[in-house]
């Protein structure tokens, strides 16, 4: 009973899981971003910082907050990552190695979560499962669309 109460009880989100919520998440609930948040680092890219580098096999999946980050290849600009967008999750999903680099052109915070206790947690929570992929699938679906 006390499980069922607490997890009915209204979830409250800062304002910054608030404006991320509005810009990636709202496949999910507002509790289950929460629970997903647990997991995540907040941090901060300086700019010309190499957050991606082209063949590198990351441990981690990010979505920016906010800032640009430039999606290189070839030294040239393909794609301008903004808040609300992943970086990583082509490596995420295929384990495969990355196929460009990812340098913050401006001062840029994103989050972080770690590859391993994210599959776990996922893993573990098959309904936050479906929603984050949802969620990086509209995202890749977005980015390929733009490239056009």
């Amino acid at each position: 009973i006390y499980k069922l109460l607490m997890e009915r009880r209204p979830a409250t989100l800062t304002i910054e899981q608030q404006m991320l919520y509005n810009k990636a998440f709202q496949a999910l609930k507002t509790r289950e971003l929460l629970k997903l948040m647990e997991l995540a680092q907040w941090q901060e890219a300086a700019p010309a910082e190499v957050m991606v580098q082209k063949g590198q096999c990351l441990d981690h999946v990010m979505i920016i907050y906010s800032g640009v980050m430039d999606v290189i290849r070839e030294g040239k600009v393909i794609a301008e990552l903004h808040g609300g967008q992943f970086v990583g999750e082509m490596n995420y999903l295929t384990g495969c190695e990355t196929s460009a680099d990812v340098v913050a052109r401006e001062a840029t915070q994103y989050i972080s979560w770690s590859v391993s206790r994210l599959n776990a947690f996922l893993d573990d929570n098959l309904d936050i499962k479906s929603g984050f992929q949802s969620i990086i699938g509209t995202g890749l679906s977005d980015k390929l669309r733009h490239q056009d």
